[in-house]
């Protein structure tokens, strides 16, 4: 067991924790938030707030737009400001009335505190990454709520938009757990889970909760799509100790210090603000609880990425893509938001092991659109490309194998308070 060691970042790790860290007067000009790579796409709003916000946030951001000159030095007026801070607030608290008093949280990053605390601190590059971050949530949201209302008069939550009954049904089919990854979450069970009050974030259909639940006192699964929630209610009936909720991560229906452990796998990178999602698992956390996050790895063999870069490039040339696959240092960027509000992390090797992987294997969750990017992508698009990384094997156009061995491992991260 190793304590968690900041050296072993990466350079672009460290950059992205140096943006977080935000030096008094702003952050780094050479940061650019407004790239996908540096933040969560889908924000899960209700429909009804999503509606109110639309409204406004828009004609707001257009007025701050106005206002900001990428070459200007001087700082903006506290009237030039508020309205930035309004639109930061009403985002990060999914709020979807204009905030008269913007309000600032410990887990913001410490460039949106000093905006909405209406320092006079505030540097032109604070002010613009603000409004980059702003910008970039509004147009997701106000696309999604356009895409989820131009069809049909329902009002649907978003609850229900990110993963539908498709993907609900596909997950398992085509994401299978072999013996070795069971066995290593029996490890992680008797270690953090026997006779404990659980709660888990991003139950999905169940593969954790069925594992370990049955050696909790209680156990909590909180999905945040209903479709995946219901798939989960069937496939966790037989465990007594288990609650499904349908709920976001960043809004968890449970009263304070009533959990002793929080749990996830791969999890909070779903999340539109990981650390918000963070905050709230510290409060359900009774004193002395801890928050486990389990990460799987799986390393990408030369089949891999052969298949995968002719399933995309064919998707390319029929005019879908590039796509943003979300949650690059996430962990990292959680356990260093920890670090710095006094908790302690170590990182431990669970398991490792060795599975066969045919093309099979690689193509199905790609074909049949098991992963969330591709949903957007119709079906018979993803066969056809499929088809094509098939016939690139079977043509003889490239020497690998059809299946090839590669090593696989999950790795535990375990927080807890420096009193703990």
């Amino acid at each position: 067991m190793v304590l968690h060691d900041d050296t072993r970042a990466n350079p672009k790790t460290r950059q992205l924790r140096s943006a977080l860290a935000c030096k008094p007067g702003g952050w780094p000009d050479n940061i650019d938030l407004s790239t996908p790579e540096w933040f969560p796409l889908v924000p899960p709003w209700d429909a009804n707030e999503l509606e109110k916000i639309a409204s406004w946030l828009p004609g707001v951001l257009a007025e701050v737009a106005a206002q900001l000159d990428d070459d200007s030095v001087t700082p903006l007026t506290a009237d030039q400001i508020l309205p930035l801070a309004q639109a930061v607030s009403a985002l990060w608290h999914h709020q979807g009335n204009n905030p008269r008093t913007p309000v600032a949280r410990p887990e913001m990053p410490q460039g949106f505190q000093e905006l909405i605390s209406g320092k006079e601190s505030v540097s032109p590059a604070a002010s613009r990454q603000a409004f980059r971050w702003a910008n970039e949530k509004m147009s997701l949201l106000v696309g999604r709520y356009v895409k989820s209302h131009s069809d049909s008069n329902r009002k649907q939550t978003f609850q229900e938009v990110p993963y539908d009954d498709h993907i609900a049904e596909r997950y398992e089919i085509d994401r299978p757990r072999r013996s070795q990854f069971q066995n290593a979450l029996a490890e992680v069970g008797k270690r953090q889970t026997d006779g404990r009050a659980i709660l888990e974030l991003g139950a999905g259909t169940g593969v954790i909760t069925r594992s370990l639940a049955p050696r909790a006192r209680s156990w909590v699964a909180l999905e945040i799509s209903q479709p995946m929630a219901k798939k989960l209610s069937q496939n966790s009936s037989a465990v007594q100790a288990v609650q499904v909720i349908s709920a976001d991560a960043m809004r968890i229906p449970l009263r304070d210090s009533c959990v002793d452990t929080v749990i996830e796998h791969e999890a909070l990178c779903f999340a539109d603000e990981p650390i918000k999602a963070v905050a709230e698992a510290i409060r359900v956390l009774k004193e002395n609880g801890c928050i486990v996050r389990l990460v799987s790895r799986t390393e990408k063999t030369a089949l891999d990425i052969q298949l995968e870069t002719v399933f995309h490039k064919a998707l390319r040339r029929k005019g879908y893509g590039p796509f943003c696959l979300r949650g690059r240092g996430t962990d990292a960027r959680i356990t260093e938001w920890l670090s710095r509000n006094g908790w302690v992390t170590h990182e431990e090797l669970v398991a490792t092991w060795k599975e066969l992987r045919s093309r099979d294997w690689i193509l199905k969750p790609l074909e049949n659109r098991g992963w969330p990017y591709l949903l957007s992508v119709p079906l018979e698009v993803t066969q056809e490309c499929a088809r094509e990384a098939r016939e690139f094997l079977s043509d003889g156009c490239s020497e690998l194998k059809d299946e090839s061995e590669v090593s696989v491992s999950l790795k535990m991260l375990t927080s807890r308070t420096e009193e703990a």
